[in-house]
């Protein structure tokens, strides 16, 4: 905290996916039998910030044969793809939700 006593906010950046790989050591102990390949669904708010911390346990499941794709809103499918998921744009945008929780909580 700093010495000011208060919590400093501000906008953080992304973490590249190569730092995020780097947390994750590959081979995982993740292998299972061809037979039990499973279809994974992960979900994510559309900003980086929720969606990073589940790239590297997505990569990992692909990595051992499961049929992974990712859900999120339309503006983050492109970073998802480009980071080597398949993406499948649902609900609204980032820009979408803020408005209309901002709607809802006006008054």
């Amino acid at each position: 905290m700093p010495e000011s006593g208060r919590i400093r906010t501000g906008t953080i950046p992304p973490l590249p996916l190569e730092v995020c790989l780097e947390l994750v050591e590959f081979p995982l102990e993740l292998t299972a039998p061809e037979s039990v390949a499973l279809r994974i669904l992960v979900t994510s708010y559309p900003v980086f910030g929720h969606f990073h911390p589940l790239a590297p346990l997505a990569l990992a499941a692909r990595a051992v044969g499961h049929d992974v794709r990712v859900a999120t809103g339309p503006d983050l499918t492109g970073w998802v793809e480009r980071c080597g998921l398949h993406a499948h744009p649902v609900g609204l945008s980032r820009c979408g939700g803020i408005q209309l929780s901002a709607g809802a909580f006006s008054g």
